[in-house]
């Protein structure tokens, strides 16, 4: 299984790591600090030595990073480097959809999350439920005073039996 660093530190976004497999253009390290995307957030971009990851995927418990044309050889440590401004982009996002989202349930507690896109392009909620555009107006504003109030953002892990018991949502 390739280490997840990022889980372990969301702002790492420099790293070193060794090469463990090859598949064409794709490269297995042993660890690696590129979140390879899920629950509707995108993977991280960035370089590997150099050159261009274009994608990060997970397959089978390990995370897979595209490199057009890359010529590593399995056993090789390379210097890696996360796109930070893509990864913070998408943070910000990410953190944002769960303010929204919390404050917009407060105000109409029968509304549903039915899917999140957050890419540098696009950040999106697709909703279920009694939605009126003064329910949005009111979230934006509980929003945007726990942005100009700077709130702190607090990060905690549960197992995910907790959190489906809790009703947390859980990847």
């Amino acid at each position: 299984m390739t280490v997840r660093l990022y889980q372990r530190d969301p702002y790492l976004f420099e790293f070193e790591s060794k090469v463990e497999e090859r598949d064409g253009d794709w490269i297995r390290l042993d660890g690696t600090a590129f979140y390879p995307g899920g629950g509707g957030q995108s993977a991280d971009r960035g370089r590997l030595h150099g050159m261009d990851v274009t994608e990060v995927e997970e397959r089978d418990g390990h995370i897979w990073h595209h490199v057009p044309g890359n010529h590593f050889d399995i056993g090789a440590v390379l210097w890696c480097s996360v796109d930070w401004d893509l990864r913070y982009d998408v943070m910000k996002g990410h953190t944002a959809e769960h303010m929204l989202f919390g404050a917009l349930q407060r105000i109409e507690p029968e509304l549903t999350l039915v899917k999140i896109d957050i890419t540098p392009e696009l950040k999106r909620l697709t909703l279920t439920g009694p939605l009126t555009r003064e329910h949005v107006e009111e979230a934006e504003m509980e929003v945007n005073k726990a942005i100009a109030d700077n709130l702190e953002v607090q990060r905690f892990e549960m197992d995910r039996e907790e959190a489906e018991e809790s009703g947390v949502r859980a990847k």
